[in-house]
């Protein structure tokens, strides 16, 4: 029931108090200037005469009751309103010829604030609805423009540190090999946030891919759970933090840190909203993977997970237009494993697939990040080199070659198989004009070793 607070210089003889009484829309008390402090509650309405009010009186009301409904009471039509009540928005100036008229008028206002109240209501749960299209609709824009992690991750958080209102963030992605969550996006670019991978389970990070739901930190000093991440926190000053995961189709495929709210902390409002897009969050995140992934089907080898040949020809094609552009050269290395059909024969196609992916991972951890390893069939490979002349060429097919002489594969296995390789390398501009010329004089210069004695390297100068 609502509370109505009257102020009167007197409480005996009153004869408005004496008609308030008999209200039934609400509960009535009564107070003496002196005794406003004293009450600890907030009224839904404060009642007072005019000729018992002043300037000083006026703000104390205001200041006690932080700015409450005030309905002052004329006892005559002409009676001077001052100027600070009139530029009140908060204040209803009302005449009344006699005092049973008030619990009508009292009913009235009751009412009208009410009304005021709930179009106030409905009209901040339309800004806030309104809001939320606008923050889905920009989730929804970004997913159909952007086909990689990094940048969608990069454009969702500007977006989102906007709207939590928060100064910075962290994006952590699950390695889907190791299931460590690596440290992949943040706001700040330091030298510290580099490398940085967390171990299934460790840190908060770790806390909320288990869990599967937001986890808001208010005090990140005295949490132990953040005790992992410390290294990373000490580079953003961290307090605060609103942590959640993005889920994938089957699990957590990342966990994202809004670290440290601009202004106060981070509110069940900021729950309530998150969890209103979340949903779209993870759609967007979820599209972009399948996309990689399909994409990731078309162009690589399903069992060495090197480039195929799709793969191998649009590259040849941009890196040969770079090289006329640029003036500069392209080598092409072809590959062969010697005896691999007796590695078959001995131990069955199961083992002979397994040693060709080693064969793969070791040929990617001799070559530079700029070089591409195809296959290209059965048991042989082709190593693009951008900008590399047939000398340099050379020199790292010899490197290779010794590389593969001197590896044990499938040890792990028990297998501890040694094999050899044959490499024939070609360049571009300076013996092939073309492309179909790089690959087939590549080809013919790795015929040219096998043929001879295996486990070399031939160069067409």
């Amino acid at each position: 029931m609502p509370e109505i607070l009257y102020i009167t210089g007197k409480k005996e003889d009153d004869a408005l108090f004496d008609a308030l009484s008999n209200l039934k829309t609400g509960r009535v008390n009564a107070l003496t200037q002196l005794e406003i402090e004293s009450f600890n509650r907030s009224p839904s309405l404060v009642v007072v005469k005019r000729k018992d009010l002043n300037k000083r009186l006026f703000k104390k009301i205001q200041s006690v009751f932080k700015k409450p409904p005030l309905l002052v009471l004329l006892s005559e039509k002409k009676e001077k309103v001052p100027a600070y009540l009139q530029e009140s928005e908060n204040v209803e100036i009302v005449y009344i010829s006699f005092p049973e008229e008030i619990c009508s008028v009292v009913s009235r206002v009751l009412l009208l604030r009410n009304v005021l109240n709930d179009y106030n209501r409905l009209k901040e749960e339309n800004r806030e609805l309104n809001r939320l299209i606008n923050i889905q609709r920009e989730l929804t824009k970004l997913m159909m423009i952007h086909d990689d992690l990094d940048s969608l991750f990069n454009d969702m958080m500007k977006s989102l540190k906007t709207v939590f209102n928060v100064k910075n963030w962290a994006v952590f992605i699950k390695d889907i090999e190791t299931d460590e969550f690596v440290l992949t996006g943040a706001s700040l670019k330091r030298k510290e946030l580099k490398d940085v991978r967390l171990k299934p389970g460790d840190g908060v990070v770790g806390w909320v891919s288990i869990k599967k739901r937001p986890l808001v930190i208010d005090d990140l000093v005295g949490d132990v759970r953040a005790r992992s991440e410390m290294k990373i926190h000490r580079v953003f000053k961290t307090n605060s933090m609103l942590v959640f995961p993005v889920e994938g189709r089957n699990s957590v495929v990342a966990v994202v840190e809004l670290i440290n709210k601009r202004k106060g902390d981070f509110t069940k409002d900021d729950l309530l909203l998150l969890g209103n897009i979340l949903g779209h969050i993870s759609v967007a995140v979820e599209k972009v993977m399948l996309q990689l992934r399909l994409e990731e089907l078309v162009i690589t080898d399903d069992l060495t997970k090197l480039f195929n040949l799709r793969y191998l020809n649009r590259t040849l094609d941009i890196e040969l237009e770079r090289a006329n552009r640029y003036n500069t050269h392209v080598s092409l290395i072809f590959m062969d494993i010697d005896h691999f059909k007796d590695v078959n024969d001995t131990h069955g196609h199961l083992v002979g697939s397994k040693l060709l992916t080693e064969i793969a991972q070791l040929l990617l951890s001799r070559l530079r990040s700029v070089d591409i390893v195809a296959r290209y069939g059965g048991d042989e490979f082709v190593i693009v080199l951008p900008q590399t002349s047939s000398k340099y060429a050379a020199m790292i097919a010899e490197r290779l070659r010794k590389t593969v002489e001197e590896a044990v594969f499938l040890k792990k296995q028990g297998y501890n198989l040694k094999v050899t390789a044959s490499f024939g390398v070609a360049s571009y501009p300076d013996v092939a004009k073309s492309k179909e010329e790089l690959l087939n004089l590549a080809d013919e210069a790795m015929y040219k070793v096998k043929y001879k004695n295996r486990n070399g390297v031939y160069v067409i100068i």
